[in-house]
């Protein structure tokens, strides 16, 4: 796709490539992980029983939905993203999500290096969901492609998934 454009392609840099993907894949496994282990490490700490499981519900409830409504802050920090530059890309793709009446907090461009080719919607709330798009595949596509891949995503937050597979998951 580089070469078709009169680019020349980015140079390769596994140690990058493989930090890029053990913070993508590890984070999001891991991170909630932690999390819940370092609550129950503070609870034991300030001597607070969770001998039953409706009073350990009281405390891991709250913080999975904080964990939830954080989440696309900590992984807009945790992943090397920026905003979508201004041009007639952004326009189009912020006319979409008017057009189909899906508010989101902002286009961001996730940084792969050109690596990864994929697009994301993160974000229960209006007020803190995300739409990423990785740079490579805003190299590789053409505008309606890359508008073609917003509508998907789109249809993601319309048909509810992420509160469906919340709700598989618990």
């Amino acid at each position: 796709a580089y070469r078709e454009r009169g680019l020349a392609p980015p140079p390769p840099q596994l140690t990058q490539y493989l930090w890029q993907n053990a913070r993508f894949h590890l984070g999001l496994v891991l991170l909630p992980a932690l999390a819940v282990i370092g609550g129950n490490e503070l609870l034991a700490a300030a001597k607070i029983d969770l001998g039953t499981t409706s009073t350990a519900w009281w405390f891991g409830l709250p913080l999975v939905l904080i964990m939830l409504v954080l989440m696309p802050v900590i992984l807009r920090r945790m992943w090397p993203t920026s905003p979508l530059p201004a041009g007639a890309l952004r326009e189009e793709l912020l006319g979409i999500c008017v057009s189909r009446k899906s508010r989101v907090r902002e286009i961001l461009v996730w940084h792969t290096g050109g690596c990864v080719a994929n697009a994301a919607v993160v974000g229960m709330s209006r007020w803190l969901r995300y739409v990423l798009l990785t740079d490579g595949l805003i190299t590789r596509l053409s505008t309606a492609q890359i508008a073609a891949v917003l509508r998907h995503e789109l249809g993601h937050i319309r048909r509810r998934h992420l509160p469906l597979r919340l709700a598989l998951l618990a």
